[in-house]
């Protein structure tokens, strides 16, 4: 009897930073690999048989999907802690994503935190030179973002457009104010530059901004983060971003 699955390939269209999976609807059996089928599902007894009878924990697709990317991407964080004790690499990429980053990306904290305890690199990259952090930091996830600092995460990573995790809250589009501004505060409590500037700035036609928004007057010049929030009306951070003492 056939089942409908998501297949999905961690692959990042980035945004301002918000990085967007390539997701696909298919049949299940098109995944033709019964252990990433099993992790999908959270299935640890039929992971447990698998593995008994041969199989790789850390298989993949054809678009690199490995057993611990897919029980990362799709929250099943008891088939992770299973791979994991059976020798899934646990910084493998899948995709443009490692584990973590699949976590943080699709919303799934308890798992992105559990690989943290396990030692998940925070500072990994996708191809587009985005961190953990600035993932989180896109999604307005003020609890990830400080998870992620408490474990070491660099603060004031650059991505390949220049950007840092404060840059990247403050330009998101798809995130609420109060989001937006927690993140901020958990940023600047944790010593993020209120004053970083980005000299390179970010040109509107890149591959990137054709499927995301972006925030900022003029997209083509470097802007600090009061210039940003400034831009943008968000007076609440303008005012953080001054009494930390940015300028």
């Amino acid at each position: 009897m056939k089942r409908i699955a998501i297949l999905f390939a961690c692959v990042v269209i980035l945004l301002v930073a918000i990085p967007l999976l390539f997701l696909a609807t298919v049949d299940l059996n098109d995944f033709q690999n019964p252990m990433l089928n099993a992790s999908c599902d959270g299935d640890t007894a039929e992971i447990e048989r698998l593995l008994a009878n041969g199989s790789d924990p850390n298989t993949s697709d054809a678009f690199n999907n490995t057993p611990l990317s897919i029980a990362a991407h799709f929250g099943q964080t008891d088939a992770a802690k299973l791979l994991l004790i059976k020798g899934a690499n646990i910084d493998g990429i899948s995709g443009q994503m490692t584990p973590l980053q699949c976590a943080i990306y699709s919303g799934h904290r308890d798992t992105a935190t559990f690989l943290l305890t396990q030692n998940a690199d925070p500072d990994l990259t996708d191809d587009y030179g985005m961190s953990s952090l600035t993932i989180a930091a896109q999604k307005g996830d003020a609890k990830m973002v400080e998870a992620l600092l408490k474990a070491g995460a660099n603060i004031e990573h650059v991505d390949n457009d220049g950007w840092r995790p404060l840059h990247s809250v403050l330009r998101a589009t798809a995130i609420s104010d109060a989001d937006r501004l927690a993140s901020v505060a958990v940023l600047l409590r944790y010593g993020a530059d209120p004053n970083a500037n980005n000299p390179g700035g970010f040109e509107r036609d890149s591959e990137h901004d054709s499927h995301i928004g972006y925030r900022t007057t003029n997209p083509n010049v470097g802007n600090t983060p009061i210039a940003i929030a400034t831009s943008n009306g968000f007076t609440e951070i303008v005012a953080e971003l001054n009494s930390n003492g940015g300028a």
